[in-house]
Formats: structure tokens, C-alpha cells, sequence
């Protein structure tokens, strides 16, 4: 009698639904890609979690990927976190065959029904450079000049590439007339120095991303004060066309008096001397009384030889 109650309750345990039932999970999956200087970069993630939206702790997440030929190129075991959260990565070398790459996923835990996902992936391994001509440009203050961006690829391909420009220095400006760009074609790219930016040397770097591919070509540009400076040999002719001029005064006044016109030394002396005076003081030679004292001084005898 024991015996047959015992088994009457196993066969009520076993076709009870709430045994049999199994709860569904819940989980979401990215596939993202990245380019490296080895290749490309596949990083997988996602999330598990109950129906009604709880995270789910260590179930079993298996993975498998193989290439558009069929072959199993990557197997990976993962749980999932205490968030519910997991995470697998690897990487294809940039010999890989393009085409179509499968992910095949499947999610694991007890008391769970299994969660079994596909992802299909292309991958088509352009490459290409960006290349600035000039890559170095000298900007006085206030100038602006043109680099010419262009898009070089490394074998026949059809991409649209987008440019940004960054690291631009403050009161530097610069526009595209081209934002996008395809292969064996170029963008004008102006860069325009303000009058108040700083001199100095500054890397801009020009940005290039398509074909899931970023790449970067450096600028620099060397920003140079622009002043207007006298030389030296300016302030001379300046002032000895001053003192020639006063010089030429005199001389026509005397010949509008009618008075005998004669090489007079030394009014001509004077006259260079007082220049001379007018040139240290400019040059910051001498003092302001000793400038005031000699123009007085020499001023005083080319009046006395006026006369």
C-alpha cells in the first residue's frame, strides 16, 4: 500500500505543469567591429535577464563563429554577470577572407528554456590613407592658406570617407568645401590665423572615417607674428630726407630773396647734425633732456647762420 502511493504521487509530480514548465529568458545581443594596426577588432556583448526584465547571474553563453567559408574560427564559453551582463571579443587578422561571417549563440540556465540566436556579419577589409599637401604651413597673423585633403585607397573600392578636422588651437579658423569624400578625390581645406592668435607650432590633425576604418594625417602649422618693424636703414633715409628737405628750404628762401647762392658748409653741417639728433633719439640712444638740449643748441645755430 505504501508503494502505490508513493508512485501515485510521482505520476502527479510528473504531470504537474508547473514542474514541466520552464521560464523564458530574455537576452539581447551587439556585435560591434573595430580597426586596429593587426587587424580587425569583433567584440561581442549583451545582456540576459527573466521575463520580467531582472538580470539574470551565471548562465552558460556559448559562442561560435566561423567565416564565410564555413570554418570555425572562434569558440568562447562566457557567463553571464551579476547585471546579467557578458562580454566576448577576438580578433581577425587583415589576411582574412571578405564575405559573410555567422555568429551562432546559445544561452544556458537552469530552470530556463535554452535562448539559440544567429548573427550574420560582412565584412569587406578596405583600407585607404588620408594625405595632406602641405603638411606643414606657415600663417603670419591675420594670413590664411589651403592644404588639399585627398583619400587615397589601397585597392580599387567604393566608399564615401568623412573628414572632421581637430586639435584646431584657439583663434585658429578652418572650413571644408567638402565634407565627404571618395576614393582618388580631395577636399580644400583653409586654415585662417585671427590677428590675435598666438605664434607657435600646433598639430592639427585631420580625421578620416569609412569603410569601417578611421584614419588620421597630421598638419602642422606654424603661426608667425606679423609686425612692422622701421629698420635701421629706413630711419636714416627718413630723417636725412628731412634734414635734405629742411636744407632745400633754406636754400630756395635765399634765392627768393635774391641773395648769392653759395655752398655754405657749415649750415650743411648743422642741418646733417641736427638729423643725426632726430635719428639717436628715435633709436632711443639718448635721453629726452639730452635730445631737448642738442635740437635747442643746433636749432639756435642754423637760425644764426640764416641769417
Amino acid at each position: 500500500m505504501k508503494a502505490i502511493s508513493i508512485f501515485l504521487i510521482f505520476l502527479t509530480l510528473s504531470s504537474s505543469p508547473y514542474v514541466l514548465a520552464l521560464s523564458k529568458m530574455l537576452v539581447s545581443v551587439s556585435v560591434n567591429h573595430f580597426s586596429t594596426d593587426f587587424g580587425e577588432l569583433i567584440v561581442i556583448t549583451g545582456k540576459v535577464s527573466n521575463e520580467a526584465g531582472y538580470p539574470i547571474q551565471n548562465a552558460l553563453i556559448s559562442i561560435q563563429v566561423n567565416n564565410p567559408n564555413g570554418s570555425v574560427i572562434h569558440v568562447a564559453l562566457v557567463y553571464s554577470s551579476r547585471n546579467g551582463t557578458f562580454k566576448d571579443e577576438f580578433s581577425l587578422s587583415s589576411d582574412a577572407p571578405e564575405g559573410n561571417y555567422s555568429v551562432y549563440m546559445i544561452v544556458s540556465k537552469a530552470g530556463y528554456e535554452d535562448f539559440q540566436t544567429k548573427i550574420s556579419l560582412s565584412f569587406f577589409f578596405s583600407d585607404f590613407l588620408i594625405v595632406a599637401s602641405p603638411n606643414v604651413i606657415e600663417l603670419k597673423q591675420g594670413e590664411k592658406q589651403q592644404i588639399l585633403i585627398s583619400l587615397i585607397p589601397s585597392k580599387p573600392l567604393n566608399i564615401t570617407v568623412l573628414l572632421q578636422v581637430s586639435n584646431v588651437p584657439k583663434d585658429i579658423q578652418y572650413s571644408l568645401n567638402q565634407t565627404f569624400i571618395t576614393p582618388f578625390k580631395s577636399s580644400k581645406l583653409t586654415i585662417e590665423a585671427s590677428k590675435e592668435a598666438k605664434a607657435g607650432r600646433y598639430n592639427v590633425t585631420i580625421v578620416g572615417a569609412g569603410g569601417g576604418k578611421v584614419k588620421y594625417a597630421n598638419i602642422m602649422v606654424i603661426v608667425v607674428k606679423n609686425e612692422f618693424n622701421l629698420s635701421s636703414i629706413s630711419v636714416l633715409t627718413i630723417f636725412f630726407t628731412i634734414a635734405f628737405v629742411l636744407t632745400l628750404l633754406v636754400f630756395l628762401r635765399k634765392v627768393k630773396k635774391g641773395r648769392e647762392l653759395k655752398f655754405d658748409r657749415k649750415y650743411l653741417a648743422y642741418a646733417r647734425a641736427l638729423a643725426r639728433i632726430e635719428e639717436l633719439k628715435a633709436q632711443g640712444k639718448i635721453s629726452d633732456e639730452e635730445y631737448e638740449k642738442l635740437r635747442e643748441e643746433y636749432e639756435e645755430k642754423l637760425k644764426r647762420e640764416k641769417h
